[in-house]
């Protein structure tokens, strides 16, 4: 029972970790582009709004989430249900590359930064890169 319990204190602390330093350095994100509603980044699903309004794109593929969400919940083996989650999955994951890849863009970074959002805890480095790296030039329209 000691080890269920430490892996699960662990778990949360290394989740909530990191929950708070992708909350912060998308803070900085929006004040260094002066992108309104910075504190979108600490609210779960609408972080992702903040993303995208960062990057210049509309918000509503976010919408996307919904169909994957609700079939996180049913119990069954359908190849119909599999597919719309691959689907779904597949999409979300490109949307959300795309956001990435003009936010770097917009930071005048290069575009493959976004390739370290594959990597495991490579997204945390992009993440910092865009936030704390050395102004190049900052696109504040």
């Amino acid at each position: 029972m000691v080890g269920v319990t430490t892996y699960l204190v662990t778990n949360i602390g290394i989740s909530l970790v990191g929950y708070i330093y992708m909350a912060i350095a998308l803070q900085t994100l929006a004040k260094r582009t002066n992108t309104p509603n910075g504190w979108l980044a600490w609210i779960p699903i609408l972080n992702i709004v903040l993303i995208a309004n960062i990057a210049r794109m509309h918000w509503w593929p976010v919408l996307l989430i919904i169909p994957f969400i609700g079939t996180q919940f049913i119990q069954t083996q359908s190849i119909v249900i599999l597919l719309i989650v691959l689907v779904t999955t597949i999409t979300i994951l490109l949307y959300f590359l795309t956001f990435w890849e003009r936010i770097f863009v917009r930071l005048g970074r290069s575009k493959w930064w976004v390739i370290l959002f594959i990597l495991p805890l490579g997204g945390f480095l992009a993440m910092g890169v865009a936030a704390w790296g050395k102004d190049k030039s900052v696109s504040h329209q």
